[in-house]
């Protein structure tokens, strides 16, 4: 995954950052298969909790993140970030993240990606991130590489 966004956005896999409070309209909005799929694997929506969603060839269609609430949103930062390294490899892209909060998590997913392999190999996580619109790419790279 390293430091830096995806260099293409073709062939992201979409993300959805779906909220406790808007769970349940979400998933009404869904498809019939994949509504049943996020019904019967018991998704809450639990601030970072992430569900793989199957295509009808078997591949990965679609993933979904759990925001949780807005109190369990302000305890802390980067809430997103921990979805990186719970993915399977592929490019992802963001869908339904509020645009006030897409540079902040962003810049958490971009952290998640440091590991320190000096003295002993480490697995990098395989799930970059194509930066989404109003998102100052170039900038958060930059604080990246600054820590």
């Amino acid at each position: 995954m390293g430091l830096t966004f995806a260099t293409t956005a073709k062939g992201a896999i979409p993300l959805h950052v779906v909220d406790q409070e808007g769970l349940d309209g979400w998933i009404t909005a869904q498809p019939g298969g994949v509504a049943v799929w996020l019904r019967a694997a018991g998704f809450t929506a639990g601030l970072g909790k992430v569900l793989l969603v199957p295509g009808e060839d078997g591949g990965l269609a679609m993933a979904v993140v759990g925001y949780g609430d807005a109190e369990a949103r302000a305890r802390g930062r980067f809430h997103l970030a921990a979805a990186a390294a719970a993915l399977p490899e592929g490019v992802y892209r963001f869908e339904g993240l509020p645009e006030e909060r897409a540079e902040e998590e962003a810049l958490g997913w971009l952290l998640a990606g440091y590991v320190f392999d000096r003295y002993r190999a480490q697995t990098v996580p395989g799930a970059p991130l194509v930066a989404t619109d109003g998102v100052d790419a170039a900038r958060l790279e930059a604080i990246t590489a600054g820590e």
